[in-house]
């Protein structure tokens, strides 16, 4: 009984504190989880550009957001009802070409966010300080694997 009640005890806390699970592979900005960091736009925020996802390789849907805190961290917020299909390898990536759907995803042309955290629901992805949201014109899912864009929302 007692094994029993310390599995289920250690499952709980674990799904409590739960972090994403991060590859080995370096990415270039820290991700935040959006449940202990929410911030409203208005009095905390400014909203700097915005998108709708529209499905490109795989189904992909919701709102994205760039955001500009007072302090100055720049992050990306999904909405609540962003969704996309699993995946091999999935990242979040910004990219400087505003229509992805023909383009594969040429390294001179995009910067990687992060592992992709979760399939859908809100999510929060923190940018490096001193990086410029103004080159940058759409988001997009990517599939590192197999060099598929899932889904993208331009910008603006």
């Amino acid at each position: 009984m007692f094994h029993k009640n310390k599995l289920l005890a250690s499952a709980l806390l674990s799904a409590l504190f739960a972090v994403p699970i991060t590859t080995s592979i370096p990415v270039q900005a820290d991700v935040i989880n959006p449940k202990l960091n929410l911030i409203a736009l208005g009095n905390k925020g400014e909203l700097i550009k915005s998108g709708n996802f529209q499905t490109i390789e795989r189904k992909t849907s919701g709102d994205v957001r760039l955001i500009r805190e007072r302090n100055g961290r720049l992050f990306i917020d999904f909405g609540r009802r962003f969704r996309t299909q699993e995946g091999a390898d999935l990242f979040v990536i910004l990219s400087v070409s505003e229509d992805l759907k023909n383009a594969p995803v040429p390294n001179e042309t995009y910067f990687t966010v992060s592992p992709l955290l979760r399939l859908q629901g809100e999510q929060r992805y923190i940018l490096p300080g001193d990086f410029n949201p103004d080159i940058y014109k759409s988001v997009a899912i990517w599939d590192r694997q197999n060099n598929v864009i899932y889904g993208a929302a331009t910008l603006k």
